[in-house]
């Protein structure tokens, strides 16, 4: 295995993972393989399609990419397995610094004054995460709006620990030491913590199941485009906002695995600005409201191409089924909720599959098949 002054990177999307020992590699579906971590505390994702161990074997065995790892190219990768559910740091031990307070506890070696805080999961699990401390109200505003709360008293001993993240200027680490504490870190750092937080409060809730999906309420019921990150959810939520449609999220639809009814994830949506790459490219524009569970009317699985009309087929209940379970954050996890959660959804609600193109256009679309619902003397259950 290499050791961690010679890692390399190679910038491709849609990594997974598998665990050599100790060490995290990553590999697309060129079965291109990078280490994160040459035995250090691992970066990890749950992603699908994982490559076997021995295409795995092979490709370390011939050749490793030629990219060097840097801060921005670990940032860029980061932010992309965030945004398929779960990235973060892991610690496989507690840290053995000094006494913990409310904004400190970690040895650090810079000038940054830290303010060190946990999360609680639904299902009490905890997170550590430690910033600069004139950071904690910005913190506080980009935290989850539910499934992880947030204190600043250290959990008792044994509480099963899931993640420990320090925000340095253009990244994540693990908070052992503060030396990468950042005074100013960059969007880049930002989204990454913002996404590793949403990602394990969604895994973590006890009851309502995430799905990720742009929420949209009109006329009463919700419309579900389930989707994963990059495929448009956050275009679709803005056209919608602008149509006059309540955006109830651009990223998790929570369900109620018994009523099927639905709420959102109440945050700023993160627009991508044209021409810009990364999380530095993005805009968080505050759109998403708050609003009581509603019934959902329309699942739209739309994939976006150029061009596209919008002559979508209908799609069976089970076809509804099987696009809600495809991007359900705890399908694997918690299978039964979630499978009675696309159940609950896909028996009264209408679904719509193909291909999309301009957001505004799609969604005017998508806003008149919850009117013709109306129509036809359908309403949402």
């Amino acid at each position: 295995m290499t050791d961690a002054s010679e890692q390399q990177w190679s910038r491709i999307a849609g990594w997974t993972h598998r665990i050599v020992d100790d060490e995290v590699l990553l590999c697309n579906a060129d079965r291109v393989i990078v280490s994160v971590t040459g035995g250090a505390t691992p970066v990890y994702a749950v992603l699908d399609a994982p490559a076997s161990m021995s295409e795995i074997g092979a490709r370390i065995a011939t050749t490793w990419p030629d990219r060097p790892l840097g801060p921005a190219a670990v940032a860029e990768a980061l932010e992309a397995l965030a945004s398929h559910g779960a990235v973060g740091v892991v610690s496989p031990e507690p840290a053995t610094a000094t006494e913990p307070g409310p904004t400190t506890g970690v040895t650090t070696q810079g000038s940054v004054a830290p303010h060190r805080c946990w999360g609680l999961t639904d299902d009490g699990s905890v997170m550590e995460i430690v910033v600069a401390a004139h950071l904690a109200d910005e913190l506080s505003l980009r935290w989850p709006p539910v499934g992880l709360r947030q204190v600043v008293e250290e959990p008792a001993a044994g509480t099963p620990t899931i993640g420990r993240l320090g925000l340095g200027e253009h990244r994540l680490f693990v908070p052992d030491d503060l030396s990468e504490l950042a005074h100013h870190p960059d969007e880049v750092a930002w989204g990454l913590l913002e996404q590793s937080l949403a990602a394990k409060a969604a895994e973590h809730l006890d009851h309502l199941v995430a799905v990720h999906s742009a929420v949209i309420a009109w006329e009463g019921a919700v419309i579900l485009v389930p989707a994963t990150s990059g495929a448009g959810k956050s275009s679709l939520a803005l056209a919608a906002h602008e149509a006059g449609a309540a955006v109830l999220s651009d990223e998790y639809a929570l369900i109620d695995p018994e009523s099927g009814l639905v709420t959102g994830w109440n945050r700023p949506a993160r627009i991508r600005r044209p021409g810009s790459p990364g999380s530095s490219g993005k805009d968080r524009v505050d759109i998403a409201v708050d609003s009581p569970p509603l019934p959902v009317g329309l699942v739209a699985s739309l994939t976006y191409e150029p061009g596209a009309s919008t002559d979508w087929t209908e799609m069976s209940s089970s076809e509804s089924v099987l696009a809600l379970l495809a991007n359900t954050v705890v399908a694997r996890t918690r299978p039964d909720s979630s499978l009675d959660a696309a159940l609950a959804v896909a028996r009264s609600a209408d679904g719509v599959v193909g291909r999309r193109g301009e957001a505004g256009v799609s969604v005017a679309r998508l806003l008149a098949l919850v009117e013709d619902r109306l129509a036809r003397g359908r309403p949402a259950p």
